[in-house]
């Protein structure tokens, strides 16, 4: 439970500091700042600069989200009175704390790169985002797949967090077989992000290969997902 809380407060101070940020330079923004862009980094809508609140309101409920969740945990860990339920509601609780902080590392860091970038275009003038910036963007994303890729495997069967639909919920067996084999997949695309990240020119492109990636990640691991659920559903009806 401690450690719980220390995972929370580190979530919930990373969260902050974008919010700190924009609250002390908001004023000095110039009132039209880039809100979108193309997949070309060229921007294709321009908006009020109390804009960038809707962002940073996002994050903050993103972040409280995650802090229910390892609350739910908690809560239900300490209400279980077996201890498979205890250790299994522990190890969700961990896995979702680990999961918020990283969520809130790669949110922070993107928006505060974003946001550096869109002053800096509303100043000058200019029209395209600063490619460097999506470049670590991009970094941060494939490093995010493969530690989230590690960590899924711990997850135990549960309705918040893990690679969840009826099929994985079946039964303890559907749930680690499917969870370890979309973990795989995620470890993979990671990786090929990075790697995109790093040799392609504009990293725009390797964001676009990257959502694609995780469509199809996410399609492959439901038909596989299905196979588990009919090869045990099949076996427990032979039993």
């Amino acid at each position: 439970m401690k450690k719980n809380n220390i995972y929370k407060s580190i979530m919930w101070f990373i969260a902050l500091i974008p919010s700190a940020i924009t609250a002390v330079i908001l004023p000095g923004m110039p009132e039209k700042v880039p809100m979108h862009f193309d997949i070309n980094g060229n921007a294709d809508r321009w908006g009020s600069k109390y804009e960038e609140l809707i962002i940073v309101i996002t994050f903050l409920a993103m972040t409280l989200f995650m802090h229910f969740v390892i609350t739910f945990f908690e809560k239900k860990g300490a209400k279980a009175e077996d201890d498979k339920t205890k250790e299994e509601c522990a190890t969700n609780a961990k896995v979702a704390s680990i999961a918020g902080i990283l969520m809130a590392v790669f949110s922070g860091v993107s928006y505060i790169g974003i946001l550096y970038s869109t002053v800096g275009m509303a100043k000058t003038g200019s029209e395209t985002m600063d490619l460097n910036s999506n470049r670590i963007i991009c970094v941060m994303m494939g490093v995010m797949f493969i530690v989230l890729g590690n960590i899924m495997t711990k997850t135990r069967r549960n309705a918040l967090v893990g690679f969840r639909c009826s099929w994985t919920q079946y039964n303890d067996i559907t749930w680690k077989k499917s969870n370890r084999f979309g973990a795989i997949l995620m470890i993979i695309a990671g990786a090929i992000t990075l790697v995109l990240a790093l040799v392609m020119k504009n990293p725009m492109h390797a964001m676009a290969v990257t959502v694609s990636l995780l469509a199809l990640l996410t399609v492959v691991t439901l038909i596989y997902a299905h196979k588990v659920y009919v090869d045990e559903k099949a076996k427990d009806k032979g039993r």
